[in-house]
């Protein structure tokens, strides 16, 4: 009786072993990443794309409706499908304000994973419109040179002509006046996206990252940031800022502080201005990481352990 009971139990041990692998991936949130548009400047009825690809996901279907643009700014959306995890989305004739910045974002569930599904991700890395391409104007054929008129004999006139007279040129000839350039008026201040952070545990000494997207309906015209506008609460680091266009990098390394604890950045309002001299008028608060002695893994939270390698 002892030995059947024990043949029973290693049977429903090795029944159940797989089963908990599943519930291990089926817990796992999939989320959707948008990546840097295939180029940065657009011009007027032009076409950009994006790559997107979920992760940790059982099933990705996206459609057009599924894209989301930028406020004031319009496009043709086609979905192109690269694979189960992986599309293309295609704005073609985009259409907006000269020197507006264009960007998509992608609509909440479109990545499911049995009964989670993804959320709203953030916004993408930006673009910006440009004017279109002006064709050149059409040049008139040359002319065939005329065979010479022969002169036609006629009879002196016995009345005596009377001289024509030439009206007298102005003697400084005004240029046509110039038109105006139509005044922008917009009232809408610059808004800031931050990522979150690139580790969510790191370890003393150690590094990390956040990317920061300017956004504004009219078009970014300068962005100042530098280290003097980020304040770090709960830490030392050195910080440093790289980037171009309207996105922006800021990397912290050399990381100390006390261990534990919820680490985080403030970027200060001011930082970056539109075309009409609008300014970002918020402060901006990062997201979370904690700081960890040597001995503390500092894998990312979402880190998944590939089952042939243990690691």
């Amino acid at each position: 009786m002892k030995k059947i009971f024990g043949i029973m139990i290693m049977l429903l041990v090795l029944v159940t072993m797989p089963v908990l692998n599943i519930s291990v991936a089926a817990n796992l949130t999939p989320y959707v990443s948008i990546y840097a548009p295939s180029t940065g400047v657009v011009r007027v009825g032009g076409t950009v794309s994006y790559r997107i690809v979920s992760s940790n996901a059982t099933s990705f279907v996206v459609t057009p409706s599924d894209v989301g643009l930028a406020r004031g700014i319009s496009a043709n959306i086609s979905v192109q499908n690269v694979s189960g995890n992986e599309k293309i989305i295609v704005l073609s004739n985009v259409t907006g304000n000269i020197g507006a910045s264009g960007y998509i974002a992608i609509k909440a569930g479109v990545a499911k994973n049995g009964s989670l599904s993804s959320k709203t991700t953030p916004v993408s890395p930006a673009f910006t419109i440009i004017e279109a391409e002006v064709p050149p104007a059409p040049q008139e054929p040359e002319s065939q040179p005329s065979a010479p008129s022969v002169p036609e004999q006629t009879q002196p006139s016995t009345t005596p002509s009377t001289p024509t007279q030439q009206e007298p040129e102005p003697e400084n000839p005004s240029e046509p006046p110039k038109e105006k350039e139509p005044e922008i008026k917009d009232d809408e201040n610059p808004s800031i996206s931050i990522s979150k952070a690139s580790r969510s545990s790191v370890k003393a000494n150690g590094e990390v990252t956040y990317t920061v997207d300017y956004i504004d309906n009219i078009g970014i015209e300068n962005i100042t940031l530098s280290e003097k506008d980020i304040t770090l609460y709960g830490f030392t680091a050195k910080v440093s800022i790289s980037g171009e266009g309207n996105s922006r990098k800021i990397t912290l390394s050399n990381i100390n502080g006390e261990l534990g604890g919820l680490k985080y950045i403030v970027i200060a309002k001011g930082t970056a201005s539109d075309k009409v001299g609008n300014t970002v008028d918020k402060e901006l608060k990062s997201g979370y990481f904690k700081l960890v002695d040597n001995t503390t893994s500092s894998k990312p939270d979402d880190w998944v352990t590939n089952p042939n390698t243990g690691k």
